[in-house]
């Protein structure tokens, strides 16, 4: 897992939803990542618990994200929050995720593949704090090569 070297938290998505651990996660600019246990094997569903913002659908169609899938991943998401000109926190966009995630009407259609598996709730969620004048989008960005240069492909739940 050297992509995520520097990460930290670790706490699966049921212990973040079923407690509102909201408090865990800090409110700093940084990156973020949807990891699956080891051993973990998808279970897909057709109708997902994500959150239908603005009246858009967020399922798509179980051959989709068969494609999608990674086998030999065990990184599925990666995610960014803030910048030098935002204030958005890895608490606020990770807390506005899980409640996407939890059915609620929340601006975060990033990632939603992941509430798309009926087992989702024994994935993982880490974060890494950007230092000072470190912006996450290129983090992000260099994240996101690394796994296409290993893998292929983008992480499953990652879109663009």
């Amino acid at each position: 897992m050297m992509l995520l070297e520097g990460f930290e938290g670790y706490v699966t998505l049921g212990d973040i939803i079923s407690s509102r651990k909201w408090r865990i996660i800090p409110k700093s600019k940084g990156v973020y990542s949807i990891i699956s246990p080891e051993g973990f094997i998808p279970k897909y569903t057709a109708t997902g618990s994500g959150g239908y913002y603005k009246g858009t659908n967020p399922n798509v169609a179980v051959p989709t994200l068969l494609d999608k899938w990674v086998d030999t991943a065990n990184i599925l998401y990666i995610g960014k929050a803030g910048a030098s000109d935002q204030k958005t926190t890895l608490n606020d966009r990770i807390k506005a995720y899980m409640l996407f995630g939890s059915g609620k009407n929340r601006p975060h259609s990033g990632g939603r593949y992941i509430w798309q598996l009926s087992n989702v709730l024994k994935l993982s969620i880490a974060w890494k704090i950007c230092d000072d004048g470190e912006e996450p989008i290129i983090l992000e960005r260099q994240l996101l090569n690394q796994f296409i240069a290993e893998y292929g492909k983008l992480p499953f739940a990652n879109l663009v």
